[in-house]
């Protein structure tokens, strides 16, 4: 499967970088690479996070990122739609 980000969902993956680059730019550095890198990992395990939806939508929980990764399984796409810390409010798909 192949991943593609939304625009909102790379929004997310920025906003968070410069809220963590605020305190510390390496960290929010990390913080991107291992988003991303989780990102990825849905490409072999695309039923990896739980379903929220019966519209394809599944959220995966990024424990030790603190961080929810919301996406939608479409045919061969996986579409992440947000990235959230997970002390932030969330909207629904």
């Amino acid at each position: 499967m192949k991943i593609r980000w939304s625009a909102r969902g790379n929004a997310d993956v920025q906003r968070l970088w410069l809220f963590a680059a605020d305190r510390d730019v390496g960290l929010a550095e990390r913080l991107e690479e291992e988003l991303r890198h989780r990102a990825e990992l849905l490409a072999a395990f695309p039923k990896m996070g739980r379903r929220i939806s019966d519209k394809g939508h599944r959220e995966m929980s990024l424990v030790n990122l603190q961080c929810i990764l919301r996406y939608r399984l479409a045919d061969d796409v996986i579409l992440i739609l947000r990235v959230h810390h997970a002390r932030e409010n969330r909207e629904t798909p």
